[in-house]
């Protein structure tokens, strides 16, 4: 499989005593991926604070501090006094499914940060991003809201960095690791398209380098590239054991879901993501 396009470190991150090289603010951390940004910065030297919405469960310690980005006001506050801000907000929950207001937070949300960060003269804006994200349309809201997250900060004449992330092979839920442990990786779609996929420790190795580096543009973050037999592949060279891929055709999909797509955004959206994964766009751009 193709390996990671502009980063290319240890997979696992070594958590060594913090010192401080400045604070980095990141908003929306209550996810697995922000709590492990959390603890890399952290180790990395930085003073990091992270930024939720609703209390965090499970806050291991980590420093959290609440507001809402709907509240310009309120994250303005927040972000004052940053010397880096990561924007990891996302109107739509693991798996694709929206959040409470998702499409206020898609046109709102980013805004508010873009604006707050120009307010406070931060030295650098870091933007959680998904591959291809300039590839997708209004039938796949999700990408389309980090696609205009992008646009927001890049051109906010703050120093950016994008970075566009593969699929997590560890999700919040777990279902791929899951899938792994019952030798089979099952998804839905066209066989032959490949697509990106990245731990969540390679994804922080990115975020702390980028940010060490001041690093801005857009760069595709993944640990490999490949149809989902090559995925299959990959996984079982790593595990030590085998795993087969397993794909439903499209076609499965949308009949079952035909009616209940309906009433739901969140299997439209999910549609819209398998579709757009099918005609094998969800890659990073030299793929």
């Amino acid at each position: 499989p193709r390996g990671a396009r502009d980063f290319e470190w240890p997979r696992r991150i070594r958590m060594d005593a913090p010192g401080s090289k400045g604070r980095v603010v990141i908003v929306g951390a209550n996810g697995l991926l922000g709590k492990k940004m959390l603890l890399a910065l952290t180790a990395a030297g930085y003073d990091t604070v992270g930024v939720v919405r609703v209390p965090v469960e499970h806050a291991e310690g980590l420093p959290f501090t609440q507001a809402d980005a709907l509240d310009f006001e309120a994250i303005a506050d927040v972000l004052a006094g940053a010397d880096v801000v990561v924007d990891n907000v996302s109107g739509y929950k693991p798996g694709g499914f929206p959040r409470k207001h998702a499409k206020v937070i898609a046109s709102r949300a980013h805004v508010n940060i873009v604006t707050a960060v120009r307010q406070a003269r931060v030295r650098q804006a870091v933007v959680i991003s998904v591959l291809a994200a300039d590839r997708a349309d209004a039938s796949v809201p999700h990408f389309a809201e980090k696609a205009a997250a992008e646009e927001a900060h890049l051109g906010s004449g703050i120093p950016t960095l994008a970075l566009r992330l593969g699929v997590f092979v560890d999700q919040e839920d777990g279902r791929i690791e899951r899938g792994f442990e019952k030798g089979v990786f099952e998804t839905v779609g066209n066989k032959k398209a490949p697509f990106g996929w990245v731990y969540t420790d390679t994804v922080c190795k990115a975020v702390v380098r980028g940010i060490d580096e001041q690093a801005t543009g857009v760069h595709d973050v993944v640990d490999g590239t490949g149809p989902p037999a090559l995925f299959a592949e990959w996984a079982s060279e790593r595990l030590g054991r085998p795993v087969k891929a397993k794909v439903s055709p499209m076609w499965v999909f949308e009949l079952l879901t035909f009616f209940p797509r309906m009433a739901s955004p969140g299997l439209r959206n999910l549609h819209g993501m398998l579709k757009f994964f099918s005609a094998g766009k969800f890659v990073p751009r030299r793929a």
